[in-house]
């Protein structure tokens, strides 16, 4: 069987992903498709959050094993699609930036027989952009600086005097 998902964001109301995916997959081969069609970092720390349909987390699966003896992990690696996805209207919670809480929200909208000669997962549709990676706001603002040769610093703005009278000989 293959899961169809939509994916929206609350930070972009114009983005939307739908993908496509086999049952059988596991989380991994789903992170790894929303990386994909998202044109995220895949450096990133990220978890998925299944829960119920008020978007209230139940339980993670994460990337990577946060070795908690009292609370096993569940690992994306590890862990099919199908043991945790059952019928249309479920829903998952992407935490792409585990830093700053930022998701992606993802509802089941149809479970539908494999369609022979299609690759699994695929990306269906795409609308608007994904929300930007923190350190990508970071990299446009200073993108978006302009430097001014003027702006370099001089050391003729600066007499000996004034250097002199900010710093007493003992700390030269």
């Amino acid at each position: 069987m293959i899961f169809k998902l939509r994916i929206i964001s609350d930070e972009v109301e114009t983005f939307l992903r739908i993908i496509e995916i086999q049952e059988n997959d596991t989380f991994l081969v789903l992170h790894t498709a929303i990386q994909e069609a998202c044109g995220f970092d895949n450096s990133e720390i990220t978890s998925f959050f299944v829960s119920n349909n008020e978007w209230e987390k139940l339980y993670e699966i994460t990337l990577m094993d946060m070795k908690d003896d009292e609370n096993p992990t569940l690992l994306m690696a590890t862990t099919p699609l199908h043991e945790h996805i059952t019928q249309v209207d479920d829903t998952l919670i992407y935490t792409f930036d585990q830093f700053s809480d930022r998701s992606l929200f993802i509802t089941v909208t149809a479970i539908k027989e494999e369609e022979q000669g299609n690759a699994y997962p695929r990306c269906t549709h795409k609308t608007g952009t994904p929300p930007l990676m923190q350190h990508d706001n970071i990299d446009a603002l200073f993108d978006s600086l302009q430097y001014d040769d003027n702006d370099a610093f001089d050391s003729q703005d600066f007499d000996d005097e004034e250097f002199e009278d900010y710093y007493d000989d003992d700390e030269m």
